[in-house]
């Protein structure tokens, strides 16, 4: 969960900034945990 509440506090200051968050090569495990926690706002990008 340690990444979850990084990349939470890094969504909010892409916001803050007009910027968005893309993430790339990215495991299905952490796609859902993104959904989960609310945080599907951020772009995930497969290569």
């Amino acid at each position: 969960m340690a990444v979850v509440d990084r990349l939470a506090r890094l969504h909010l200051e892409a916001k803050r900034l007009g910027c968005t968050i893309i993430l790339r090569g990215v495991g299905a495990d952490l796609v859902e945990l993104l959904e989960l926690s609310g945080l599907d706002e951020i772009v995930v990008a497969d290569e």
